[in-house]
């Protein structure tokens, strides 16, 4: 019989909590909803990632391994590695996605989602599909 998390992939470090990873997932959740409800149609894409950054830095999170990204239209069909095409405009009718880790303390919460603006229902079956 082996102790209680002998396997490597079950091992945790000495900072583990889980209250600790609750609140970063609960803020990077309620971040996310932050920064969408800013973006407009006519919001240039680099704009929207400052936008970003600075939403996390004002709810006290700070940035994280992983760039900070927010696409949008075409942009959102590239590869995450891809860079986007720079100069991307959301339109009335369009598809963005937000992909965040900010960190909190010791914790990292790492979570993205795909929103629609206008009324495309291919758009908007995306968005849901990906959810």
């Amino acid at each position: 019989m082996h102790p209680p998390h002998s396997d490597p992939s079950e091992r945790v470090g000495p900072a583990f909590s889980v209250d600790g990873m609750l609140l970063a997932r609960n803020k990077t959740r309620q971040a996310i909803e932050d920064i969408a409800a800013r973006i407009r149609p006519g919001m240039i894409e680099e704009d929207a990632v400052a936008l970003a950054k600075q939403t996390l830095i004002d709810a006290g999170m700070a940035l994280s391994w992983h760039p900070t990204r927010v696409r949008f239209g075409a942009n959102t069909m590239k590869a995450m590695r891809q860079a986007s095409t720079p100069g991307a405009v959301l339109g009335e009718h369009d598809i963005f996605f937000l992909d965040i880790a900010p960190r909190l303390d010791a914790w990292e919460g790492d979570g993205g989602k795909s929103y629609v603006v206008g009324d495309d229902p291919g758009q908007a079956r995306c968005a849901r599909d990906a959810e």
